[in-house]
């Protein structure tokens, strides 16, 4: 898994090959670590683009997680333009 474009502008996308069907939940997290964006996306076996709007937020740094259930699978930084 990664995460691009950085800087970010308008949105972040997370691309990532899934081994079956599955729920990948997103987090975008201040530097604080409060989370501002919390998205579930259903993904398919294979390769799957997982893009998340920033338009809202404001810039500055941030932490982007994707996970399933309770595991993490992907955490950076990341800034947002």
């Amino acid at each position: 898994m990664f995460g691009f474009p950085v800087p970010a502008k308008n949105e972040i996308a997370v691309s990532t090959v899934a081994e079956e069907e599955s729920v990948i939940t997103v987090r975008i997290l201040d530097v604080r670590g409060i989370t501002i964006i919390d998205r579930d996306f259903c993904t398919a076996a294979g390769d799957n683009l997982l893009r998340v709007n920033l338009k809202n937020v404001p810039s500055g740094t941030y932490v982007i997680q994707a996970g399933r259930g309770t595991e993490t699978l992907f955490s950076t930084r990341f800034i947002k333009d």
